[in-house]
């Protein structure tokens, strides 16, 4: 569901027998959406399985694993770690421009 504000200021331009109007619209797009517990539910599973499969590895002495796990576990943990920093950069993001949001609302009252 998307809620927009609109803010619209009127500017009048008395030209002989012409009238000019400029209108200034400001839109602010808030997404609220309802929380979804199955998709919650199926994130936490996530978590806890990539956690209880990192602790397992951790306990392995390398010399027991096969190479071809441990470049596995290297590629996954980059792939992992660049998701984690778009995320975390998205985050940053949308907060600032809510942030802009609240303030832009805090102004005009």
């Amino acid at each position: 569901m998307l809620i927009s504000d609109i803010d619209i200021s009127v500017t009048l331009y008395n030209l002989p027998m012409t009238f000019i109007y400029l209108i200034e619209v400001k839109y602010i797009y808030i997404q609220i959406e309802k929380p979804n517990h199955f998709k919650d539910m199926l994130h936490k599973i996530h978590y806890n399985i990539e956690e209880t499969g990192f602790n397992l590895f951790q306990k392995i002495p390398e010399k027991y694993m096969p190479a071809c796990i441990i470049n596995w576990m290297d590629k996954y943990t980059s792939k992992r770690l660049t998701e984690l920093k778009q995320q975390i950069t998205h985050s940053k993001w949308q907060t600032m421009e809510l942030e802009k949001a609240v303030e832009n609302i805090h102004n005009r009252q």
